[in-house]
Order: C-alpha cells, then structure tokens, then sequence
C-alpha cells in the first residue's frame, strides 16, 4: 500500500473517532426571558421572548437540524414553561442562539410571571416589558435531538 493510502487511512478513521465522539450541549447558556402585555385588542395575552444559548464545544463537528425544548422549572422542579425550539446548524466552536417569540394567554403564564416576580397589571399599567434572567440551574434542555457531521465531510461537499 502506498504510504498517501496509508495517511488517508489514518486521517478518516481519525475523523470519524473524534465525529462519533462529539460532545453534545446539555445546558442552555445565557437564558433571558422577556414578557410583554399585549395591546387593548389583545387583552390578556402576553408576548413572551426567549433566549439563550447551545454552545458546540467540539472542534470537527457540526450540529445539523438541532431540534428540542427548553423547559423553565420552577422552585418545585416542575415545568412552567416548555419553549420549543430548532436551528439549521451550529458549526465548531460556535454558540447556536436559540431566540424563539410566543404569544400565551395570561392564564397560561401566570406560574412564570408567579415564579419570576413579575406583576402583569404593572406590565399592562406601565406599557413597559419585564427582562428576566432565570438561574441557569432553572432552565433545562429537554428532547434534543441533532444530526452530527465533521467538518471535512461539509467542506468536501461544499467543494465539488
């Protein structure tokens, strides 16, 4: 065998050791949440913004089709909030934002705004948003699911 055989050899099977390793996120990094009541015609409703963070650690990986739900615990560690979520890719070393707007009724976040010491008359009376950051031991990353591929084999296909 020639030795540029040999050295591919060693190079893929490299590859695909350190691409079936790949370390997956298993917190959501930096989450913030903002709450903001929705205008007179809207009564009641709630306009939610979530964000936050799922950082790629590895250094030959790229997440595909990154799917799952963020979940705010409350004190009890029961869920009062399930955010949906997905992203196209997260490449090496790179940090996927998760940034996901909804609209829910008052009655269906009164838990959070309970648990965040948020006041929504003070929200409605103000016409002003509430900014929180909950504590990251809080949020929790439920149901990922992703595609994992090395960056070599991306870059290969982009080429040809």
């Amino acid at each position: 065998m020639s030795s540029i055989i040999k050295k591919f050899i060693c190079i893929t099977a490299v590859a695909v050791m350190f691409s079936a390793c790949a370390k997956i996120p298993q917190e959501i990094i930096s989450p913030s949440l903002s709450l903001k009541a929705g205008a007179a015609d809207e009564a009641g409703m709630v306009s939610l913004n979530f964000t936050g963070g799922l950082k790629n650690d590895n250094d030959s990986t790229v997440f595909l089709n990154v799917k799952g739900e963020v979940a705010v615990m409350d004190s009890n560690n029961n869920p009062i909030l399930l955010v949906p979520f997905d992203l196209p890719s997260i490449l090496p070393f790179e940090t996927g934002i998760v940034q996901v707007r909804m609209e829910k009724d008052r009655g269906e976040l009164e838990p959070l705004m309970k648990e965040m010491g948020i006041d929504f008359d003070g929200l409605v009376k103000n016409g002003e948003s509430a900014n929180r950051f909950p504590d990251e031991n809080k949020v929790v990353l439920k149901n990922l699911s992703l595609e994992k591929k090395g960056i070599v084999e991306i870059l290969e296909g982009k080429m040809k």
